[in-house]
């Protein structure tokens, strides 16, 4: 991670497949955070689609209260 990290923002690919193959261990995409906190109703949709970093995901919620 940490190396990757160095490399800089040409990176951020490498550095979402290592996460998404480290959830086995307790990795999470801050995306499926908060994707959980919308469906526990702690957040809005709308919020949820604020803070995403992958709009797309969340644009069918972005309209929920």
């Amino acid at each position: 991670m940490a190396n990757i990290i160095r490399e800089g923002s040409g990176a951020l690919n490498k550095l979402h497949s290592v996460m998404m193959g480290g959830r086995n261990v307790g990795m999470q995409l801050m995306d499926d955070v908060i994707e959980n906190y919308r469906i526990s109703g702690l957040i809005s949709g709308r919020e949820a689609y604020m803070k995403a970093l992958d709009k797309e995901r969340f644009e069918r919620t972005r309209d929920d209260e």
